[in-house]
C-alpha cells in the first residue's frame, strides 16, 4: 500500500510542476505585456546629441535652377571637436549642413535654412527629436 501511495504522488509532480510553470509563464507573460504598455511614458525624451535636434527639415537650393529640393531631411551625424553638430541627408548623394555650437545653421547650399537659429526652426516644427518636439 505505501508503495502504491508513493506511485500516486510521484504521478502527481510533474503535473504540479507543469500547473506552478505555467502560472509563472502567465506571470511572465502579462507583466511583459504590461511593462510594453507603460515603456513609452517612462522613456525620457532625449536627443541624440544633447542640446540639438535629431532632425532638422530644409530645402536645397537646385544648382541647375530647374528643380528645388524641398523639404530635404537631415538626420544629426557626427559631433566635431569644435561643437559644430553635422547634419547629413540619407539620399544617395548626401548633402550636408552644419549647427554651430550657439545654434546657427550652415549650410550655403540651402534655400531656406542658412544662417537661421534653431530654435526658429524648432517653432515651425521643422527641427525635431525623434521621440518628440525638441522644445519639450
Amino acid at each position: 500500500m505505501l508503495l502504491r501511495r508513493e506511485i500516486v504522488a510521484t504521478r502527481n509532480k510533474p503535473r504540479r510542476y507543469c500547473e506552478a510553470l505555467s502560472r509563472a509563464h502567465w506571470i511572465s507573460f502579462h507583466g511583459a505585456a504590461l511593462l510594453a504598455l507603460m515603456l513609452p511614458s517612462l522613456t525620457a525624451q532625449a536627443e541624440i546629441m544633447p542640446g540639438k535636434p535629431d532632425a532638422i527639415v530644409c530645402s536645397v537650393k537646385d544648382p541647375t535652377g530647374v528643380l528645388p529640393w524641398e523639404q530635404l531631411v537631415y538626420y544629426v551625424s557626427a559631433r566635431m571637436s569644435d561643437g559644430t553638430t553635422l547634419y547629413k541627408t540619407l539620399t544617395s548623394d548626401p548633402v550636408v549642413l552644419l549647427v554651430s555650437d550657439a545654434g546657427i545653421i550652415n549650410g550655403a547650399n540651402l534655400a531656406d535654412c542658412h544662417n537661421r537659429n534653431v530654435k526658429s526652426l524648432q517653432e515651425e516644427g521643422r527641427a525635431f527629436t525623434l521621440t518628440g518636439r525638441a522644445d519639450g
